[in-house]
This record gives structure tokens, sequence and C-alpha cells, in this order.
């Protein structure tokens, strides 16, 4: 079970990592983000990326080098380069990894994202 502060700190995190990966996927000039793709990323795009995402690439933790707890670290990427292409998502590495498209991610072991997810992430 996840402590109270664990629990807080994640919460943070990913309020950042949502506004971030917001912006990115956006726009890549600084337009406002609107209240209401705010709310479906919170609603939908944020509980994939904590469910499936999250554990090995944020709160710390960034294996292959990708922190997606930040938009730089996003756009950034790691050793496989860029996590996130804005606005072209079909050309970002995180978009192909999670459709098994070459190194799967999540990798062996942990559930795969379905294809319903995945839509809502593109």
């Amino acid at each position: 079970m996840i402590s109270m502060m664990s629990q807080h700190n994640i919460l943070k995190r990913l309020t950042i990592l949502a506004s971030t990966l917001v912006i990115g996927l956006s726009s890549s000039n600084a337009q406002q983000i609107s209240p209401a793709d705010q709310e479906y990323f919170e609603a939908k795009i944020r509980p994939i990326l904590v469910d499936y995402c999250y554990d090995c690439h944020g709160d710390g933790a960034t294996k292959g080098s990708l922190d997606l707890s930040s938009k730089a670290g996003a756009l950034a990427g790691g050793s496989s380069g860029p996590a996130v292409v804005p606005n072209d998502p079909g050309k970002s590495i995180m978009i192909k990894r999670i459709k098994d498209l070459g190194d799967p991610m999540p990798p062996a072991g942990k559930d795969a994202v379905p294809d319903a997810l995945i839509a809502e992430l593109e």
C-alpha cells in the first residue's frame, strides 16, 4: 500500500506531468490550454500514464533515461529520443512503443495498454 506522503508526491508530480504533456501535445508555440483540453487530459490521459508508464518513467524513476515528470523530460526523451512529438502523436516514440512497434512498453511482465486507451493517447 502506498503511504499518504507517497500518494501526495505522486499526485503532485502527475499534475506537473499532465500540464507538461498537454502543452507539448497541443501546440509547439505558447498557446493557452483550454479548460476542456485540461479536463480531457485529467480524465482520460493522466490515468493511462499513471497506470502504465509512471512507475518506470516518473517520480524519480527514469528507466531508459526517460523522465516524464516534466515537459523538458518528455520532449527531450530518453535513450531512444524524444518521447513526445508536439502536434504529431503518430511520430511520438511513446505511442510507437505503447503500440508494440519495435521495443514494446510496458515491458514483458506488465499489462499492455489496451487498444481503446491507445486511441485516447493519440
